[in-house]
C-alpha cells in the first residue's frame, strides 16, 4: 500500500470575476503573464477547481456561483456554462474529463456533456447519486468516482443507464477519492478510507482516524 500524501484543509484559488453566460467569453492580457484570468460578473466570487487537460491548451475552470469556464488556449479566453445551458448549479467544485466527456460536480448534482459544452445532462439521486451536493468528480481506468455529501457514489458508464450510479455511503461526507492501484484512498468527514479495488457491496474499509493524522476531518487525498 503506497504512502498517502494527506491535506486536512481545502485550498482555493481566488480569482477575480467579469463575463456571464452560456456563450460569453473574456480575454486575458498577453502582455501580462501574471494577470488574474475573470471568469464572471459577480463581485466576491472565486474559482474553486482548476483542471489542465495534459497535452493539451484547455483549462477547465470552476466558479463558486458562477458556473464553469471552458479554454482552448491556455487561458487566453474563456466561454462560461451556466444552469441556463443545464447545469446542476452554477456553484461548481470540481471537474474531470474521461474521454471526451466533462464531468463537473456541482451543489446540484453531477452535470455531464459529451460535446464540449454544448449541452448537459445532470444526475441525481435519481439517478443513484448519494447526495445532489457534488464535492468532487474523479476519473480512473473507466470508473467515475463522484464524492457526495452522502458518500462515494461510482459508475462504469455513467452517460447512460438508469440508475448509473452506485453510491457507498461512509456515514460521513467525501471531499474526494483517488486511486492508486491495487488500492483506493477517499477523504472523508471521518478518516481517511482506504480498500482494495474494486469497490463493491462487499468492500472492506479500513477508516484511519489516528496513526498521526492531523484530523478525522479530511477533505482532500493524493497518493505518491
Amino acid at each position: 500500500m503506497g504512502k498517502g500524501h494527506l491535506l486536512s484543509a481545502a485550498v482555493f484559488l481566488v480569482l477575480g470575476i467579469f463575463a456571464v453566460g452560456c456563450s460569453s467569453s473574456t480575454t486575458k492580457s498577453s502582455s501580462d503573464t501574471n494577470t488574474i484570468v475573470s471568469l464572471c460578473n459577480t463581485s466576491g466570487n472565486s474559482c474553486t477547481a482548476v483542471t489542465p487537460v495534459p497535452g493539451t491548451p484547455v483549462i477547465y475552470a470552476g466558479t463558486y456561483g458562477c458556473g464553469l469556464s471552458t479554454s482552448t488556449n491556455n487561458g487566453g479566453t474563456f466561454q462560461n456554462f451556466t444552469t441556463a445551458c443545464g447545469l446542476g448549479s452554477n456553484y461548481i467544485y470540481g471537474v474531470t474529463v474521461l474521454g471526451s466527456s466533462i464531468y463537473a460536480a456541482t451543489g446540484g448534482g453531477l452535470s455531464v456533456s459529451t460535446n464540449s459544452g454544448a449541452s448537459w445532462t445532470n444526475y441525481t439521486t435519481a439517478n443513484g447519486l448519494g447526495d445532489n451536493y457534488i464535492y468532487n468528480a474523479y476519473a480512473s481506468a473507466g470508473t467515475l468516482y463522484a464524492s457526495t455529501n452522502s458518500g462515494l457514489s461510482t459508475s462504469t458508464d455513467p452517460i447512460s443507464g438508469s440508475p448509473p450510479f452506485t453510491n457507498y455511503s461512509f456515514n460521513a461526507s467525501v471531499g474526494e477519492a483517488y486511486v492508486d492501484p491495487p488500492d483506493i484512498y477517499v477523504a472523508t468527514a471521518g478518516g481517511l478510507a482506504i480498500a482494495a479495488l474494486p469497490v463493491s457491496s462487499s468492500t472492506t474499509w479500513n477508516t484511519i482516524t489516528g496513526n498521526g493524522l492531523g484530523g478525522s476531518q479530511v477533505y482532500c487525498v493524493f497518493v505518491q
